[in-house]
């Protein structure tokens, strides 16, 4: 047989049989893990794209039309008997805005 080229490490070797692309066994384990962890990280960097991109578009979603600002949404609140926080769990619960309430 011909010599060929590690895969891994770039050592030139012998095969002992015709699909072995690595020197050794440590070799190929050392690559294969060398492969899962590049596909790991890759998988990581398009999810976190997703789930930015994912929040953005909630984030949109709930500002929809609002252009009131925190001291004007916390006077609606007050005005309404209620506090900032209880205000926005009822407008997320009935699906209205800010500017129904004011």
């Amino acid at each position: 047989m011909e010599t060929r080229i590690c895969k891994h490490c770039g050592k030139e070797f012998v095969p002992e049989y015709l699909r072995q692309i690595c020197c050794t066994k440590e070799c190929q384990q050392a690559r294969s893990k060398a492969k899962r962890e590049e596909k790991r990280s890759e998988y990581r960097k398009t999810e976190r794209a997703k789930l930015k991109k994912y929040k953005a578009e909630e984030s949109k979603k709930k500002n929809k039309g609002s252009s009131l600002g925190l001291v004007e949404k916390n006077a609606i609140a007050k005005k309404n008997g209620l506090s900032y926080g209880h205000m926005q769990a009822l407008i997320d619960l009935k699906g209205s805005t800010w500017e129904d309430w004011a």
